[in-house]
């Protein structure tokens, strides 16, 4: 939604009650989720980001799958590697 003036947006954020969802809207909604999940979103295992207290801790290699990785490739690095050179 994008606001139409600054009481809209006034309102908008103000507003308590339930959102109006109409079907054009959850249409919208589910491509943009679908978009999200199958074009951009690239599931690379290859790295562990640790956390502990709170504190980042250096990244490690997981080993499963990069083992893995070398040994029969991975459709989604060959992927983004045609979109990134065509």
């Amino acid at each position: 939604m994008v606001p139409r003036g600054r009481e809209h947006f006034h309102r908008v954020l103000t507003d308590t009650g339930p959102p109006t969802v109409t079907a054009q809207l959850q249409e919208r909604a589910a491509l943009l989720l679908r978009h999200i999940t199958e074009r951009t979103f690239i599931p690379l295992p290859y790295l562990i980001r640790r956390e502990t207290d709170g504190r980042r801790l250096p990244p490690v290699w997981n080993q499963e799958y990069l083992q893995r990785f070398l040994a029969e490739g991975d459709p989604q690095v060959e992927r983004v590697c045609d979109e990134i050179l065509a």
